[in-house]
């Protein structure tokens, strides 16, 4: 039981960097988006299913970095890959 609980805390862990870390990289697309538009004289229009898009292949490729980060802070530094 013990096992299963501290897997389950290192997938939520995570998830939930992932969850902030997706956030952070979407917020700054949009924002880059504006500004490109705004310098070029465009007219602001953003897509919603592009942007989610995007976001999911960014979490879908943040999902196994992150996985190994916390594997190798509940491991210790070097014992990942010994």
């Amino acid at each position: 039981m013990a096992k299963s609980t501290k897997a389950s805390h290192l997938i939520l862990a995570c998830l939930y960097k992932v969850f902030l870390f997706g956030l952070v990289v979407a917020a700054f697309h949009i924002l880059e988006e504006v500004l490109k538009r705004l310098v070029l004289h465009k007219q602001i229009s953003l897509r919603m299913d592009e942007i989610l898009i995007r976001n999911l292949v960014v979490f879908s490729f943040l999902v196994p970095f992150f996985a190994f980060w916390e594997l190798r802070r509940v491991l210790g530094e070097g014992r990942l890959f010994e």
